[in-house]
């Protein structure tokens, strides 16, 4: 499924940009301009500096430089993919989705999907009121300060509460007349083996909302207050809009720190991502009861290729160490690890040391790589079976590895530890290769339909790039800010076509966005207010084309601005005279033909204009 570029601007012109950056910043009106301080996390600032453009749907920040439409601030700051945005803006918009985007079979599981959607939001607010209300009169209160957990946090993450009551939830739902039987299959509510009627699954326990990267959630966990019951921790089951192999806790609300710092902390749990954001490690995401997937991978994958798995000290944490390292390593991702000591998790750890102790491991974690190697060679003598059992071990791991060069460096350093030669590690592989070949069925040898869930589908932002990119980072300046004043205005930019300065550009993305902006305007000059945004998604650097919101430019007079796009066209025609000369003296070797004296001759009237203009300046002096 591809969305083409109609729908995508249908649905991006139907939203404010100001309305979404609102959300996550403070919007002051600035003489004639809309500022913010900048969202971004790695920009802290005390004066706004984020200016947006609601007319041209930009945005650009003075200070860290950054700027784009509003599919990039989406997919930069809250970690969506293109596809996630486009669908979370047309749902925002209240556009549905055309019929050929979707199947009949896929668009019955989209309203099912959304109704399990709207049932998960209404049982967290359900949740949050509870605790507002009577959860800190239970003891609650207590248990949230033993763990750490001040009111921000519980705001930030919408930690909930629900009492003992059994039917709460139950009959909150009735009332509001809430289909029970989907909100059985999400795990909120259970039907009684006896007689009519549900009961509630989560009792007396802190409940944790799971948001998925496009902010809905799609399930809960819930810890006990109550040390006699059990289990300890309580997760929704699967269903069709949960799946805890393809899900991290906590992503939502840390995709624009792990963004900002390229790098992501993969903790085992609520409490610990709860611990260390309080702490102010921001970066991290949490598991849910399960160990990393390739599904998980491949999501880390969409924010950043660096990450930390901080494991608990104890035995699983180092068997959980061993068996993420080959699925990271096959999606491409750089693994390092911090395993705590033995008995510690990180709030034992944080509580004993502090935040700075523990930045500071982070900072000096080990590849993952080098963390297995270190357990496998843990009791080496130097015999053929020590090294026949670490090589027999680290074949599957060295065949995922997609850089060569990564898989060089890790190969010469295990041949080096173990004494044995290249081929010795070569052959293992092989060896290893074909010992799973032989013992992986295919899925159509197992009978798994080649068809993918509808909650689960991968849905990579390069399926989905609305304009092939155009590189514009060696583009001549005078070139590109011909281009930036032209987009500024219409009167800007017929006085750019007048000119006739397309065909004489030198660069040829900033000619060939020349084009693309003409046959955008000509087809409809109504809309060019949204050329820039439509624009900006095609090009890099990201901010070729904000250069127009620039003080230097963006406060320029009328008639300085038409001045200088006249001196800009006059110094590109000047360029392409000379550079059309210099050919035409090249390869004539002959008299000239009308047309090659004619460009001679225009170019050498521009130059006599030029000295003109220049001794006119100098007797003014």
């Amino acid at each position: 499924m591809k969305f083409d570029q109609d729908f995508i601007e249908k649905v991006r012109e139907a939203n404010s940009l100001v309305e979404i950056i609102g959300e996550d910043t403070q919007i002051k009106q600035v003489g004639h301009r809309t500022m913010a301080y900048c969202p971004f996390p790695d920009h802290n600032e005390k004066t706004p500096s984020f200016s947006i453009s609601e007319e041209k749907q930009v945005y650009y920040c003075f200070g860290c430089k950054k700027s784009g439409n509003l599919y990039s601030y989406l997919q930069t700051l809250r970690g969506m993919s293109f596809p996630e945005a486009v669908e979370y803006l047309a749902e925002r918009a209240g556009i549905t989705l055309p019929d050929k985007y979707q199947g009949q079979e896929a668009k019955s599981d989209q309203e099912k999907y959304k109704l399990g959607e709207r049932i998960n939001e209404f049982a967290a607010k359900y949740f949050q009121q509870a605790l507002k209300k009577n959860g800190f009169e239970k003891g609650v209160d207590d248990y949230l300060k033993k763990r750490g957990l001040s009111r921000e946090l519980i705001e930030e993450f919408e930690i909930g509460y629900c009492d003992d009551s059994w039917q709460g939830l139950t009959d909150s739902m009735h009332s509001k007349k809430v289909p029970l039987a989907v909100a059985a299959e999400l795990g909120l509510v259970k039907a009684k083996k006896q007689g009519n009627g549900y009961f509630d699954l989560f009792r007396e326990r802190l409940i944790f909302p799971i948001r998925s990267p496009r902010g809905k959630v799609v399930g809960f966990g819930g810890r006990i207050l109550n040390p006699d019951h059990f289990p300890k921790y309580l997760n929704s089951p699967e269903s069709f809009l949960f799946k805890k192999g393809k899900t991290f806790y906590g992503l939502h609300q840390t995709a624009k720190y792990i963004r900002s710092q390229d790098q992501v902390i993969v903790v085992e749990g609520y409490m610990d991502l709860l611990t260390l954001f309080g702490a102010g490690v921001k970066n991290v995401v949490a598991t849910l009861g399960t160990a990393l997937t390739p599904e998980h991978a491949r999501l880390i994958k969409r924010y950043t290729k660096n990450l930390v798995v901080l494991f608990d000290g104890d035995e699983a944490g180092q068997r959980a160490s061993h068996r993420s390292l080959p699925i990271l390593l096959k999606e491409g991702l750089f693994p390092r690890a911090l395993v705590l000591p033995e008995g510690q998790d990180p709030d034992d750890f944080l509580f004993t040391n502090g935040a700075k102790a523990l930045e500071a491991k982070l900072q000096a974690a080990p590849e993952l790589f080098q963390v297995v190697l270190e357990d496998l060679m843990g009791g080496y003598r130097g015999g053929a079976d020590d090294k026949l059992r670490i090589l027999d071990s680290l074949a599957p791991i060295f065949n995922q590895i997609q850089d060569s060069r990564l898989l060089s460096l890790y190969k010469n350093d295990v041949a080096e530890r173990l004494g044995v030669e290249g081929e010795i590690l070569d052959k293992s592989m092989r060896q290893s290769l074909s010992s799973s070949q032989n013992r992986t069925p295919s899925p159509q040898a197992i009978g798994v339909k080649d068809r993918q869930d509808f909650s689960a589908v991968d849905q990579k932002s390069s399926d989905y790039s609305d304009l092939q990119k155009v590189d514009l980072s060696r583009a001549p300046r005078t070139e590109l800010y011909l281009l930036n004043l032209a987009l500024k205005s219409q009167k800007y930019f017929d006085r750019v076509c007048d000119l006739s300065v397309e065909e004489k550009l030198t660069h040829s993305g900033v000619r060939e966005i020349f084009r693309r902006a003409s046959n955008a305007y000509r087809q409809d000059p109504a809309r060019f207010d949204s050329l820039t945004a439509w624009l900006v998604a095609g090009v890099k650097p990201e901010g070729a084309l904000t250069i127009q919101f620039e003080n230097m430019l963006d406060e320029l007079e009328d008639s300085e601005a038409l001045r200088l796009i006249d001196e800009y066209a006059g110094r590109i025609e000047e360029a392409f005279l000379k550079a059309e000369t210099k050919q035409m003296l090249a390869q004539s070797r002959g008299p000239m033909t009308p047309e090659q004296l004619e460009k001679l001759e225009r170019f050498m009237n521009i130059q006599k204009q030029k000295r003109s203009l220049r001794r006119s300046k100098d007797s003014d002096l």
